[in-house]
């Protein structure tokens, strides 16, 4: 029995949890056309969602990128998490920090990852970060490293509650024991990857 290309598109997006329709086209190997077709039919149906617009290549224009949506949580769990999430934001900035160190910590595992070499301590991150389904990658580049984290697990609420993002990144600087920024970040909406590079 032959499989649909809409039927293609999805299993993809479970394998990659996002992609472009270039992506997408590039890896069934069929043409951009077919699959921009087949995502706009799938949008309009509510089976994919944007989840944000790529940085195009200079000559190329922006392209959106599609996935799966979001499972919806019981009301009442997005209730709690929405109002705990607000009453650590309303910590003063000393006590706040303590709190979401400690989040980061536990939800991260740093406590447990007491290894010597900083490379390790990135690897281990990273495959735990990838077991919570952030698809993280790291890079290393001349002077400093960057970790892009190519989906985020908070997306629902990370616009209403943007202190999720500084998670991340206290992870990183607990993990990498040096200065953290952020570059990038997918809840500004138009970035397809939340990007921190890590000082030597």
């Amino acid at each position: 029995m032959s499989v649909s290309t809409p039927e293609m598109i999805l299993k993809y997006l479970e394998t990659y949890n996002q992609a472009t329709a270039a992506e997408v086209a590039a890896e069934l190997h069929l043409t951009h056309a077919d699959i921009r077709y087949h995502l706009q039919a799938m949008l309009h149906s509510g089976v994919v969602e944007v989840m944000g617009i790529c940085k195009a290549e200079p000559r190329g224009r922006p392209a959106r990128v599609f996935r799966r949506p979001l499972k919806n949580h019981p009301p009442a769990l997005d209730v709690f998490l929405s109002t705990v999430l607000t009453e650590i934001t309303g910590l003063p900035s000393q006590h706040r920090e303590q709190v979401m160190s400690r989040l980061a910590e536990q939800i991260f595992m740093i406590r447990k990852n007491t290894l010597p070499s900083f490379a390790l301590r990135i690897l281990n991150l990273v495959q735990v970060m990838n077991k919570l389904g952030y698809q993280a990658k790291w890079e290393i580049h001349s002077g400093y490293s960057r970790i892009s984290l190519n989906n985020c697990p908070y997306r629902k609420m990370v616009e209403t509650h943007p202190i999720l993002c500084e998670l991340d990144r206290l992870a990183l600087e607990l993990t990498a024991k040096s200065n953290v920024r952020t570059i990038t970040l997918i809840a500004s909406g138009v970035c397809a990857s939340c990007e921190f590079e890590i000082d030597p």
